[in-house]
């Protein structure tokens, strides 16, 4: 199985600053719980429209997570699942809902244009891509719409689900991706703050990332606290999650009015390396002390891919890719 293409997990330093991309959802109180049922919502969020991704390559298995957007013919995800162009051969979205599993094909897949991943591995910035399924989704499968609101998106519970690699958050991510869970986090320090800058993406691109940290209810484990002097959050304790490898591409779910949209797009992680560390050891692996970054939906640039990506049905897409670099501090793990 390609983790490559799975990981939701998300890893954050300063100095030597390590990331990933990102898997199944870490949970806080048991390993692996926080496991979703079809049919039965979550937080208020019928769940049965976030689907596992699975890409044929040429070497292996692809997976990520995505989520159906309005109008029931295109999937949401990061674009870092689709870099490979081989990725597009033979893939295809599941669905589980409470009548069974229910299997669609992609047919085409296209890229922000300005997303990239350097020589080190790195994602740079517009991490997004809509993919387009081969006929309309059953009406049966929950639809999302985008979250519009730029700055509302902080010191507010954000609802993450995922297909990712699971565990628990004193140990990381030891549990095999595949099953969907959800949890909740916070994004608590805006991008615009320099010193977020500098550790989450290295001053690039900044104001295109959601940036969070995954708390245990221990100051200790509090990396904005820690690491940046921001005020200290202790997160939901047992319903804190944070991301792994495979939940890549699952959706972040805010309460918008009494609808819950999609705000950003799991992208990847990272992990100061220096001492004092509020993670709780040394690897890059979703444990408590990390940080993580997801996209921002609502940024301006990533806002006009997503809506000029999703047509009229009788228009084509074209399949299209472009390369950026991503400067960073660090090094970031993808989570898919």
């Amino acid at each position: 199985m390609n983790e490559h293409l799975a990981k939701l997990l998300f890893v954050l330093s300063t100095a030597a600053l390590t990331t990933s991309t990102a898997n199944a959802v870490i949970t806080s109180d048991t390993s692996g719980s926080h496991q979703t049922t079809p049919g039965v919502q979550v937080m208020g969020i019928n769940h049965d429209g976030v689907g596992l991704l699975l890409f044929d390559l040429s070497d292996d298995i692809g997976r990520c997570t995505g989520a159906l957007l309005e109008g029931g013919r295109h999937v949401l995800t990061a674009a870092h699942c689709v870099e490979r162009g081989e990725a597009i051969l033979g893939a295809r979205i599941r669905f589980e809902l409470a009548t069974g599993e229910v299997f669609l094909p992609v047919t085409s897949w296209i890229a922000h244009p300005e997303f990239g991943i350097n020589s080190s591995g790195l994602v740079g910035g517009n991490d997004v891509a809509v993919l387009t399924l081969a006929s309309t989704a059953p009406d049966t499968i929950p639809q999302y719409e985008i979250y519009r609101n730029l700055g509302g998106e902080f010191n507010v519970p954000i609802v993450r689900i995922g297909y990712g690699r699971t565990g628990h958050g004193a140990t990381g991510d030891l549990l095999a991706a595949g099953t969907k869970r959800w949890g909740l986090n916070e994004y608590e320090v805006t991008s615009a703050n320099t010193n977020v800058n500098t550790m989450v993406v290295g001053g690039d691109d900044a104001h295109t990332w959601l940036n969070y940290d995954f708390d245990s209810g221990l100051p200790a484990n509090d990396a904005f606290q820690v690491h940046l002097g921001a005020p200290q959050d202790l997160g939901f304790f047992g319903d804190e999650v944070s991301s792994a490898p495979v939940d890549s591409g699952g959706p972040i779910f805010i309460d918008d009015n009494g609808v819950y949209r999609i705000a950003g797009i799991v992208s990847a992680g990272a992990r100061f390396p220096g001492t004092p560390n509020a993670d709780v050891d040394n690897d890059l692996n979703s444990t408590w002390g990390q940080f993580g970054r997801d996209t921002r939906v609502a940024a301006p640039e990533n806002m006009q891919f997503i809506l000029a990506a999703i047509p009229e049905p009788s228009t084509a897409i074209t399949l299209s890719m472009g390369l950026a670099t991503l400067v960073v501090i660090a090094r970031c793990r993808r989570l898919y």
